[in-house]
């Protein structure tokens, strides 16, 4: 019996062969070949309100917190000076305007303090989630 180390080998050399060989390919035929691009999560409806308390619960109250105001519970594991800011403050969410959904699709990076990280959801939440998302935190501002 061989052992598994050898046909591990066998394998990875046949897969960069076989890379090598479609690669040389594309450039013989002249394409501009490059990798496929992830694509975002389907919607799984329209743009809602509803919709949009949904995925806040799934993928933003772990920082943001259940109504929005900045104490998720990750809060209490960072350095004292990051801060998550309060969804619930309008003139805060007013100055910020369209850029929520730019924030909820690329992220926020701030290394100055106050240090902001946010990941970018652009692959976890499709265009119109974050849509409703957006239209959700606009309803937290109208109950405080």
């Amino acid at each position: 019996m061989k052992p598994i180390s050898r046909y591990v080998s066998v394998f990875v050399k046949g897969t960069v062969l076989l890379g090598t060989i479609l690669a040389g390919q594309a450039l013989a035929q002249g394409t501009d070949w490059a990798p496929p691009m992830p694509r975002f999560k389907t919607s799984g409806g329209e743009i809602s309100i509803e919709r949009g308390e949904k995925v806040y619960q799934e993928n933003c109250v772990n920082c943001h917190g259940m109504h929005g105001k900045g104490e998720g519970f990750k809060k209490y594991s960072w350095d004292e000076d990051q801060i998550v800011p309060d969804l619930t403050d309008m003139e805060y969410m007013e100055m910020r305007g369209d850029e929520i959904i730019e924030s909820l699709n690329d992220g926020r990076r701030l290394s100055e303090p106050p240090f902001v990280v946010m990941p970018a959801f652009r692959y976890v939440i499709s265009a119109n989630d974050q849509k409703s998302v957006r239209a959700y935190i606009k309803t937290l501002q109208v109950k405080n």
